[in-house]
């Protein structure tokens, strides 16, 4: 979901793709609708969870979910929700922040940034994948990419934000990221499932 720039990106490019956008955030889903206006393009948006899509079943060919799993506790009803709507031989892809193999960190650290309780690793999802009928195909890893990303976003706090207790709080969370990007706590990964 977010404001839609995947499904833009896609849709330009394969103008026949019937394409829906799911986010849970009213603002986000108004913010795409005008792009897509602004861009001529018809795709479905819809102000709802991916934990209970509004399609019969087995409806789509594939599903692409962009950084939100790390936000949802239970990632079992994602994935079952993903088993229900996606045809068989379908793809689902996702990318999530990730543990990596060294899990001997205090990973409170990372969790208290975006108040969350616990971050799977690679083997979590694809376990959880094979119980939903979702082999896990292939599996990309992108740290750089997210040492950059987050290297880049604390430059961008520190010139806009105001310095407050919320600013060092803010910095704070960031450079705890960081810290365990570069040690190889966590990374920035992308999976591909196939409905099997």
């Amino acid at each position: 979901g977010g404001f839609g720039g995947t499904c833009r990106y896609i849709k330009k490019r394969h103008f026949s793709f019937n394409i829906d956008c799911y986010d849970l955030s009213k603002e986000n889903c108004e913010i795409n609708i005008k792009k897509n206006f602004e861009s001529d393009l018809e795709i479905g948006v819809y102000n709802m969870s991916i934990e209970n899509l509004c399609v019969r079943n087995y409806y789509y060919d594939c599903i692409i979910s962009e950084d939100v799993l790390i936000h949802i506790e239970d990632k079992n009803n994602i994935f079952k929700e993903i088993n229900r709507v996606l045809l068989r031989y379908g793809f689902f892809i996702m990318s999530d922040i990730v543990l990596t193999n060294n899990s001997d960190f205090d990973i409170k650290e990372v969790c208290d940034r975006i108040n969350i309780k616990s971050i799977y690793n690679e083997d979590d999802y694809r376990e959880i994948g094979r119980k939903y009928n979702l082999e896990c195909v292939n599996c990309l890893t992108y740290k750089e990419h997210m040492l950059n990303h987050y290297k880049y976003i604390k430059i961008l706090s520190e010139k806009y934000l105001e310095k407050t207790e919320d600013y060092n709080k803010i910095i704070s969370g960031i450079n705890n990221w960081i810290k365990h990007i570069e040690l190889n706590n966590i990374t920035w990964k992308i999976f591909i499932f196939k409905k099997i």
